[in-house]
């Protein structure tokens, strides 16, 4: 197979890049390229958020979110709680500082999505983020039905 024709490939190759661009404008803000996505997702949970949901949402392992809840705590931008209802989980609530910083942290977050679309007309940005979408969906998809499928016995 040509590798040029690989999806895969470029998704990783714009991934992996995006996130070095990613780190170095969030560095400021004290915001390392591994605690990003958590903080961006406890944006939307203002009454805060259970850390195992967290990592559901995010797709990523306890362990990875432990440690980088463990980071943004240390960055003073979450407190992380005993959760009432599981003595055992923890609630992530996010701090003042972390909603001081707000602004620039999702200035920082959009300003890497323009250089992906660098020389984009409108219509083509809009055309992309299509494609991602149904891309994002079929693989989506994927991921259930092998979450779905039983395995099968072993003989």
């Amino acid at each position: 197979m040509d590798r040029d024709k690989a999806m895969g490939r470029w998704v990783s190759i714009i991934f992996r890049n995006a996130m070095v661009v990613m780190g170095r404008r969030l560095a400021p803000l004290g915001v390392g390229r591994g605690q990003f996505l958590h903080l961006a997702e406890m944006f939307s949970h203002p009454d805060g958020l259970g850390q195992d949901a967290l990592s559901e949402r995010l797709l990523i392992d306890k362990g990875t979110t432990a440690r980088a809840l463990a980071e943004l705590e240390r960055r003073g931008l979450v407190l992380r709680e005993r959760n009432p209802d599981d003595r055992r989980g923890k609630i992530v609530r996010l701090t003042g500082r972390a909603y001081a910083m707000r602004d620039e942290f999702f200035a920082a977050l959009w300003s890497v999505s323009d250089d992906l679309s660098n020389g984009f007309t409108p219509a083509e940005r809009e055309q992309a983020l299509d494609f991602m979408r149904r891309m994002a969906a079929n693989v989506e998809a994927a991921r259930e039905a092998q979450i779905s499928e039983k395995p099968e016995p072993r003989s």
